[in-house]
Formats: C-alpha cells, structure tokens, sequence
C-alpha cells in the first residue's frame, strides 16, 4: 500500500510542478526517485516533524498541494497542534501521511503503537479522514478524494499488499461504505487492513452456515450519513472493528451516524479498551493478544447469529 501511494504521488508530482513532498528522514527505497528526478518538489525535513508541518503550511500558502509522510503518530499526534493552528484553521492544502497504523510496528513499542490518531484528527474541524482496507482502495480515495482535494487530510496506510478480489470500488462514493460481501443479519464494518480479520472470520463461519455482511469505510470522515444508514439499517447487528482505541475512533463514528439517522441497528465495537499497549509483537500477535483477531470476530459473530433454524421458528 505504500509503494502504491508513492507511485501515485510521483506520477502526479512529473506532471504537476506545485506538488511537494515532505518526509520525516524515512521512506527510503520509495523517495529516491523524488530527490533524484523532481529535486525541487521534495524536501527531507528530518526528525522534525512539527517543524515539517509547518514548512508544508507555508508552502500550500503559497499554492503548492503538499503531501508529509512519516510512521505512525508522528505526523499526527507529535504535531497535531500544528496540523490544527497551521493547517486545517487556514483549509490549507496539505494531506498527511501516517504508515503504519494500529500495530503494525508494534515491535517497535507502544510509542510507535497508531491507537489514538483517529480520535486526535477526527475532532479537527475541516480535517478529512481516510483509512483505505486495501492498495486499491488506497488508490480510489487518492484519485477521487484527495489528489483533486484543496483542504487538509489525514491519509492513515499500512505497508500491507493484501487486497480485495470483489468489484465493489465500482460502488465507491467519498464517505459511504463499500459492502463488499452482503447477507445475513450482522454486517462487519471496519477500516484499514484489519478488515481481512473479518474475512478470514467469514470464511470459517461460512463452514457452520452462518453468513455477515463485510463493509469497509475507506473515508472516515466526512461519513455519508444517508447512504451509511441506508447500509446499517438493512442489518440487525453491526459491528464494527478497529486497530485503534475505542474512544473517539471509527465505532464512535458509527454510533454518531446510527444516533443522528435514529435507525434501530444495534451497535458492537470492537477495539482497544481504553488502554495503552505495552506488550511487544508482531502485528498478528498484538491483535490476538487484545481479542482483535479473526478467532475474536468469530466468538463476537456467533454469540449474536440469528440461526437459520431460529430464523425460521421467528
């Protein structure tokens, strides 16, 4: 998802001479081609990355559409005052770039642990939010959502290749979700790659004949409160399931939109429980361990399936 990003900024960037990117000393194996071919279109900031929201407000100031990259919260919560006084408070051009979200470097420790982010920048006013599942979804919300876009983004990615085989991007609308496996009464909602949590959670419920719905929301916000309703209010169930704390992350979104549209789906959310992470691990072993892993979905699922024979007898 990454090499997939900087492919899409790059290739925009040669045809466009207001496109900058920033980086936050990082990146190396994708940004070279940027300091070697486009030298006047990039700049290496260093590990400053206050500093590196900063310059990128001065030069969209100036008309230049300016993407910053960096790991984790580090281009969010480390300069999140100036992402607000800087950026968003003059709807100034700039998306952020945050890799690694959740606990994909959870190796490297709870200060790299992306848990926080989206309830940081979700409170910003102006502040678009994006956690694409996938590369191709990645590449939907750059060329519809972004790239044309002239206010402040955060853009939350993971390195991960795994991708969708449905043609639901045919569907996608800025905001709304994309329902890429329908049926049943419960409908799964997620962001980003733990999304495939799900899906490897359908696949073995499938086998004991119990079907859910699977949708992803590559924007989170602004949410597409009428179309999103119109998606939750054909379930029974939602869940909804996030590598992020639950306090003012992507749950809290749904049950924003659920409240205001005054439908009857009953809301579940999966996430961290308000607390910080300091076990060390993989990213595989950190949502097994915090009950975010496919075994997870499956005991949430079952526990609240309506039964085909229950069904019946209703």
């Amino acid at each position: 998802m990454r090499n997939r990003l900087f492919d899409l900024i790059y290739a925009h960037a040669v045809q466009d001479r207001n496109i900058v990117l920033i980086i936050g000393d990082l990146g190396y194996s994708c940004i070279e081609r940027f300091a070697e071919n486009i030298p006047n279109q990039f700049i290496n900031a260093g590990v400053a990355e206050q500093n590196m929201a900063s310059v990128a407000a001065g030069l969209a100031k100036r008309g230049k559409k300016v993407f910053v990259y960096s790991l984790c919260n580090f281009p969010s919560l480390r300069c999140l005052e100036q992402i607000r006084n800087d950026c968003a408070y003059h709807r100034l051009d700039v998306t952020f770039i945050s890799n690694g979200a959740g606990f994909e470097y959870g190796s490297l420790g709870m200060s790299h642990h992306a848990t926080e982010d989206l309830a940081a920048i979700r409170a910003l006013p102006g502040v678009s939010v994006f956690s694409p599942a996938d590369k191709n979804e990645l590449e939907m919300v750059f060329r519809r959502s972004i790239i044309d876009a002239r206010e402040t983004a955060y853009l939350r990615i993971n390195k991960s290749a795994v991708a969708f085989e449905t043609a639901a991007l045919n569907e996608y609308v800025p905001g709304a979700p994309l329902l890429y496996y329908g049926g049943g009464r419960i409908l799964i909602c997620g962001i980003g790659t733990i999304i495939f949590e799900a899906v490897a959670a359908r696949n073995e419920l499938l086998r004991n004949r119990i079907d859910c719905g699977i949708a992803t929301f590559p924007c989170v916000k602004p949410i597409d409160t009428v179309k999103t309703a119109e998606i939750l209010s054909g379930y029974d169930t939602v869940i909804s399931l996030e590598e992020h704390n639950l306090a003012g992350g992507f749950g809290s979104a749904l049950a924003e939109v659920i409240c205001d549209a005054g439908i009857g789906t009953r809301l579940i959310r999966m996430g961290l429980q308000d607390t910080y992470v300091s076990t060390v691990g993989s990213q595989a072993y950190l949502r097994k361990a915090y009950n975010l892993s496919a075994r997870d979905i499956i005991r949430i699922v079952t526990e609240n399936a309506v039964l085909p024979e229950r069904r019946d007898s209703i």
